[in-house]
């Protein structure tokens, strides 16, 4: 007897999902105060072989929490103008 396929996403996928429904709220438009960070998961090779593993959210942003450095910054948005 076989299981019947999941049409539940992976982990990956909602984190994606979560993500684009967010940066579908937000109106970045100049003028605007808010202060946004961008983080790349991946800035190192450890990282991002930990988040590839990662099974939930914490498991996902701890290792960038501990290892992360400058390259863990992707961009810096502030009051909706990019600042780096």
């Amino acid at each position: 007897m076989s299981a019947a396929p999941s049409n539940e996403p992976t982990f990956r996928q909602s984190v994606d999902l979560m993500f684009n429904r967010a940066a579908a709220l937000m109106d970045l438009a100049p003028g605007l105060e808010a202060d946004f960070t961008v983080l790349d998961l991946a800035s190192t090779p450890a990282i991002a072989q930990r988040v590839a593993e990662a099974e939930s959210l914490w498991e996902v942003l701890f290792p960038t929490i501990m290892m992360g450095d400058d390259r863990a910054i992707r961009s810096t948005w502030v009051a909706g103008r990019q600042a780096r």
